[in-house]
């Protein structure tokens, strides 16, 4: 689920080509928010 999620929204930025630096940025910081609080183990 998450990780569909995360393709998803991966897959709409660089369909929009809204993908600046900041964007990027700040998305990989929510998904290894998301990553520390729900481990894949």
């Amino acid at each position: 689920m998450e990780n569909y999620l995360i393709f998803h929204l991966t897959d709409f930025f660089m369909h929009k080509k809204i993908a600046s630096k900041a964007v990027v940025s700040t998305f990989e910081a929510i998904v290894s928010y998301i990553i520390k609080r729900h481990p894949q183990n």
